[in-house]
């Protein structure tokens, strides 16, 4: 019994001076007070707890440098692109971009690597990372892009991290000026030119001149009047207001923009219309020196033929301030035709009542007020008259450019 307790007390004091023996040089090389000594862990436990710590699974992820996708910009490389911790690496071929389509879908549109391909205006774009991390992620993983909050999803038991990203809808960059020079202004009895006409364009802007055409002003509407296939007889007239018209289309990806300017010669043009990536716009040059051309004017009051109805004038208007009816005997009157091609008279509207089996016809005579000032535009000019009544057939105007004849038919009773 007595051996057996002084057994024990021996290794008991081998426990406590460490695993040498516990001789006196070995206790000064350990602690104070015996234990074991930091510097007798052995190298092989040292490299187990460095990989203890490095091997747990990354909880958050901050992807830095992505690209904000800008209308008329490449794609750009992944090297630019930052994961903010260590150990991960991005699975390349399943790092893209995507797109959204007209169903709100997001489809395909690029990977990184595929830098000739552009980012459009007015689209939304997302961007989608593939990580892969032996250790692998957290269960309760978070992401970040360019500092935003972004999607995550576990993939390959989490050795794999799905991480995406919707940016804001692209600005969409447009065309807002556009500049056409080399139009030649016009000169009374000169013939029009459309020649030397061109777009000046700047910057991003792609536009071509889809027609070119001088035109007249009549109350303050554009009519055609000189087109590149029109006779090189055709002259500007004085007292007239002529304009260019022209009409340009996007020959590019940019669209104009809705409030788009036009210049011609630097001047600004007023704006017809801008709809389907084409603008139409006209610039009026002065009105050039001579008499008014008077254009366009209506006749209205026309009382048409009825059986057994009284001819008559009464209520005859025209619509135009330096226009008179002349209603002098032989001037405005009512005749019936006795063939196809000639006329009879028949009242200046005096009572006499329309017959059955006849057909009748108004001529009617329009004269100006101001001679010297204002003029009939001639055959060769856009002349528009109409009648509330009637079908006009014939306008026959004076060489003097003073008065004009009007023929109106109706049909036969």
């Amino acid at each position: 019994m007595k051996n057996k307790i002084l057994l024990f007390l021996a290794l008991g004091a081998m426990l406590l001076t460490g695993c040498n023996g516990g001789s006196k040089d070995s206790t000064k090389s350990g602690s104070e007070g015996g234990g074991i000594s930091p510097s007798s862990i052995p190298s092989e436990v040292e490299s187990e707890s460095e990989s203890s710590e490095a091997g747990q699974k990354i909880s958050e992820v901050n992807i830095t440098g992505v690209q904000v996708p800008v209308a008329g910009q490449n794609v750009a490389p992944l090297n630019g692109v930052s994961i903010g911790v260590e150990g991960p690496r991005f699975s390349e071929y399943n790092c893209y971009w995507c797109v959204k389509n007209e169903y709100n879908q997001f489809y395909f549109f690029a990977r990184f690597f595929e830098n000739d391909k552009v980012f459009e205006g007015g689209k939304i774009y997302q961007v989608h990372f593939l990580l892969e991390y032996d250790e692998g992620f957290a269960e309760n993983v978070t992401a970040t892009v360019n500092g935003n909050s972004a999607e995550v999803e576990l993939k390959s038991q989490g050795d794999e991290l799905a991480v995406e990203y919707v940016f804001q809808k692209t600005a969409v960059e447009t065309m807002n000026t556009i500049n056409i020079t080399g139009v030649t202004a016009p000169v009374a009895d000169e013939t029009p030119s459309l020649e030397g006409i061109t777009a000046n364009l700047t910057g991003n802007e792609r536009y071509v001149i889809a027609q070119k055409v001088w035109v007249l002003d009549i109350e303050d509407e554009p009519h055609n009047f000189f087109y590149t296939t029109s006779s090189e007889e055709l002259k500007f007239h004085g007292g007239d207001k002529y304009g260019i018209k022209i009409a340009v289309q996007k020959n590019g990806s940019l669209d104009f923009a809705d409030d788009v300017k036009a210049y011609i010669n630097e001047n600004e043009a007023t704006i017809l219309s801008n709809e389907n990536g084409i603008v139409t716009f006209v610039y009026y040059f002065d009105t050039l020196e001579g008499k008014a051309q008077v254009h366009k004017f209506d006749i209205t009051g026309i009382t048409p033929p009825a059986v057994n109805q009284a001819a008559t004038l009464d209520g005859l208007a025209v619509t135009h301030d330096d226009l008179i009816f002349v209603n002098a005997p032989s001037n405005t009157f009512w005749c019936y035709y006795t063939s196809e091609t000639s006329t009879y008279f028949f009242s200046r509207g005096q009572g006499e009542k329309f017959e059955s089996g006849k057909k009748y016809c108004l001529k009617i005579m329009i004269s100006l007020l101001s001679r010297n000032t204002t003029a009939f535009a001639d055959d060769d000019h856009i002349f528009l008259v109409t009648v509330d009544k009637g079908t006009i057939v014939n306008i026959d105007r004076a060489d003097s450019g003073d008065y004009v004849r009007i023929t109106v038919d109706f049909p036969a009773l």
